[in-house]
């Protein structure tokens, strides 16, 4: 995995799947070149959907599946066999498969690092030859993988290759990818909006993103410049969107990427509890940095 992926949102209507939206999300997310999607992380809401909801979504999701637009299932727990269970399950009722599973580690249990490596080294094995991209989020899971388990987990297992790492500090990043460097075809994507073009110059390969599912099409402009090493261009793309990168994060994800995708009529801005709708104190200040982004001029296709 490498390039823009964006991190879906799922589109409730009335509290069932909003399929006609679902579609919409995908046309848009395909039609605009982003590189994949990952469905069922947590921007979409991934602790309230049921595995029958989970189902129905990527089956969805792989019927716009191809060479240059893949698709990523996110499948995570803190119960190392009800987890790989889960996966066996949901993959065995799709008539094709997804380019990988998404996991983060094993939340609120806290395990040691040898038990993360168990847990991932499992996982692994069960979904197995299908890639597994490990996701570093102790912000959300309580609990920090290691660079050296990682290390261990792809010596281990040649389907896990790709690393998510959203720790929100650029030196942990950094030894990830010094990690990364001893083996081959191992990337770390970053997983910090904020952080994901400092992340392309410290030598991340690309980002799993929340605000692409606003603006793929300025996040694939930014690969592009990446890709051609037009520094100048990423410093400006790196100012012009650091404020509506952090703004999207003013509540929990994703409640105000979702409120924008309302206003731009992608979905509508429903959500499951305990989440909840954007506060009206927060409306003004999240428009104004969308209307912001719209100044970088690069339009998008709908």
């Amino acid at each position: 995995m490498k390039g823009i992926y964006t991190a879906l949102i799922t589109p409730f209507a009335e509290d069932k799947i909003d399929i006609k939206a679902w579609h919409k999300i995908l046309d848009f997310q395909k039609k605009n070149k982003v590189h994949g999607v990952v469905v069922g992380g947590t921007t979409g809401e991934s602790p309230t959907l049921t595995d029958e909801e989970l189902t129905v979504l990527i089956s969805v999701a792989l019927e716009y599946q191809s060479s240059d637009f893949k698709i990523v299932l996110g499948i995570g727990g803190n119960d190392t066999i009800r987890t790989s269970a889960k996966a066996q399950i949901i993959l065995s009722k799709l008539k094709q498969k997804p380019d990988a599973i998404m996991s983060a580690t094993p939340y609120y249990n806290k395990p040691h690092a040898a038990g993360i490596e168990a847990h991932f080294n499992h996982l692994a094995k069960t979904i197995s030859p299908i890639s597994l991209c490990l996701y570093n989020v102790p912000g959300r899971t309580g609990v920090h993988l290691e660079p050296e388990s990682f290390a261990r987990i792809i010596a281990q297992n040649s389907n896990c290759n790709t690393l998510k790492e959203a720790s929100g500090n650029l030196q942990t990043t950094t030894d990830f990818i010094q990690v990364s460097k001893q083996f081959k075809d191992v990337n770390i994507l970053s997983g910090d909006d904020p952080l994901f073009i400092p992340g392309l110059i410290c030598g991340c390969q690309g980002i799993i993103s929340v605000s692409s599912n606003m603006i793929p099409h300025i996040l694939r402009a930014v690969w592009d410049a990446f890709e051609s090493k037009d520094f100048d261009k990423l410093n400006q793309f790196h100012l012009s969107l650091f404020k509506f990168h952090q703004v999207l994060f003013c509540a929990p994800n994703p409640i105000p990427v979702k409120w924008l995708m309302e206003k731009q009529g992608l979905c509508h801005a429903e959500y499951r509890l305990p989440l909840m709708t954007l506060e009206a104190s927060l409306h003004s200040k999240v428009m104004n940095a969308w209307q912001e982004v719209q100044n970088i001029g690069i339009s998008s296709i709908p």
